[in-house]
């Protein structure tokens, strides 16, 4: 402060009067959202405002996203009391608007859209804020917490999961088709998720259509994670490809699968929950035999049974084989194991033994034999037919064999064989006397025949 003569020398002054500090205040009326709530959608977000003061030009608006937002702004739209030719420039996830053309006047309410926003995956976000500032860069009102908003997830277009071969205890590939209403940037994911009873150790992922073949690709249980590589996948894009190490469960109709796109997050932006189930098919067992090792009836002993798999047989899985009714059987150990584990255990029911197979997995196409103990023969005759079957832990078939060539069991010559009456004077009523050495057992219910001589009254 200083006074002055007419010709402008100083009469007095002071040179360092105390500064004084401008205060910023809060911006009333601050909107920011975007139009779509849609997960990953690429479009507008609307900002608003009610300037206090006037915004000269080169004043700027500086508007903040919260950081999981991919802001990519360049044009402005749609503007109400602030000039359209302002320009705009995005740096990570802040918006700078300078004000061209003509300044905002005190009291003005502005408003305007920012093109190139992207939504992040379905989340509620953080706060968004928006400031004004001089062209030195000070604040001039700002609104720090402007409320989040929640982005939704959608439902995801032409979804189908399915395996390429629908036979029991494949292990193939299988193909995933979607289209993306959205883009996926590098580092999204692809969740496709398998019903629980397909085993599944994809690791490579092939036929790639509109998404990198680069992707990555990791199994955990029963789904599949395929993280977007090399190139990002295009908004409307149909994408399909398919995934190595898909394990087809027994026959059964499966359950159904489910498809979801991910940021890098881990935050949906379009998922399919209940994709159509699939109807897996047994097949014919290859090679199915299965013998008593004696056709001699009422020999107790070993039966032989022998199959090729087409299919690998993971330990707990369960090889089923039927006897005629008229076998008895109790078979309790296994023996002579081919391609088989030796430790396979064995269960008896009825005229069924079920070996679980253990220690080691059956190869798909292996050549599998082993003898049953405990299997009695009947008595001479043609039996009926036997059958063999492969299935999963669940009980779900494989592959089956119905009707594996019926045996003849043959009667053998009875050793020792003696019938005599105790009396040999004529007439006489009393006893005989029958003897025999038996080769086989003879159970509770069996019959010893003796046949006399048409002449005696018996």
């Amino acid at each position: 402060l200083a006074t002055l003569d007419s010709s402008s020398n100083i009469f007095e002054q002071a040179t360092a009067i105390s500064a004084v500090t401008i205060v910023k205040t809060t911006l009333a009326g601050a909107a920011v959202a975007p139009d779509s709530l849609n997960a990953g959608v690429a479009g507008t977000a609307t900002v608003a405002f009610t300037s206090a003061v006037g915004l000269p030009i080169g004043s700027v608006v500086k508007v903040t996203f919260p950081s999981d937002f991919t802001v990519a702004s360049a044009t402005l739209s749609s503007a109400t009391n602030i000039g359209s030719s302002s320009s705009v420039a995005a740096a990570g996830s802040v918006v700078s608007v300078t004000v061209a053309g003509s300044a905002v006047a005190a009291g003005a309410s502005v408003s305007f859209k920012l093109d190139g926003v992207t939504n992040p995956g379905a989340k509620t976000t953080g706060t968004f804020a928006l400031a004004t500032l001089d062209s030195s860069s000070n604040i001039f009102e700002q609104a720090t917490a402007i409320s989040a908003v929640t982005i939704v997830k959608t439902t995801l277009a032409g979804a189908a999961v399915a395996p390429d071969s629908l036979n029991a205890g494949v292990a193939g590939t299988a193909t995933v088709a979607f289209t993306s209403a959205v883009g996926l940037p590098i580092g999204s994911v692809v969740k496709v998720t398998f019903p629980s009873d397909f085993t599944v150790a994809s690791a490579t992922l092939s036929s790639a259509t509109n998404i990198g073949s680069s992707s990555s690709v990791a199994a955990a249980g029963s789904v599949v994670s395929v993280t977007v590589a090399g190139s990002a996948v295009a908004a409307g894009a149909s994408v399909s490809f398919k995934l190595d190490g898909v394990t087809n469960p027994g026959a059964k109709t499966t359950g159904t699968f489910a498809l979801a796109t991910l940021d890098s997050s881990s935050n949906i932006f379009e998922q399919a929950t209940a994709i159509s189930a699939v109807t897996i098919v047994k097949t014919t067992l290859a090679g199915a035999a299965v013998a008593p090792d004696s056709l001699n009836a009422g020999v107790a002993g070993t039966a032989t049974v022998a199959f090729t798999s087409a299919v690998g047989l993971p330990i707990g899985s369960v090889v089923k084989v039927t006897f005629p009714s008229d076998f008895t059987v109790a078979s309790a150990t296994l023996s002579s194991a081919t391609n088989i584990g030796s430790s396979s255990s064995v269960a008896a029911a009825g005229s069924v033994v079920s070996v679980t197979v253990a220690g080691s997995a059956v190869a798909a196409g292996a050549s599998v034999s082993f003898k049953l103990d405990g299997v009695t023969n009947p008595g001479a005759k043609t039996t009926g037919t036997f059958a063999l079957a492969t299935l999963d832990s669940s009980s779900n078939i494989f592959e089956q064999a119905t009707a594996i060539s019926a045996v003849t069991i043959v009667k053998t010559t009875l050793a020792g064989a003696a019938v005599a009456p105790d009396s040999l004077n004529a007439g006489v009523a009393g006893t005989a006397t029958v003897a025999f050495t038996s080769a086989v057992g003879l159970p509770i219910g069996s019959v010893v025949k003796v046949t006399f001589p048409s002449d005696f009254t018996v």
